[in-house]
């Protein structure tokens, strides 16, 4: 089996991060030869408050 690297895409909150995680643990569960890999997304609604 080919080994994939798969990019997780999350906000970089706290809240945002812990959940991310608690997916990827899952997913190396039920995938174990996969990695997995956190990518922050920021985007302008993260920055710009009204």
């Amino acid at each position: 089996m080919m080994k994939r690297t798969w990019i997780v895409g999350t906000r970089g909150s706290k809240l945002a991060l812990t959940q991310t995680r608690i997916v990827i643990d899952a997913l190396k569960q039920a995938n174990p030869g996969h990695n997995f890999e956190i990518r922050i997304i920021k985007t302008t609604g993260d920055t710009v408050w009204d």
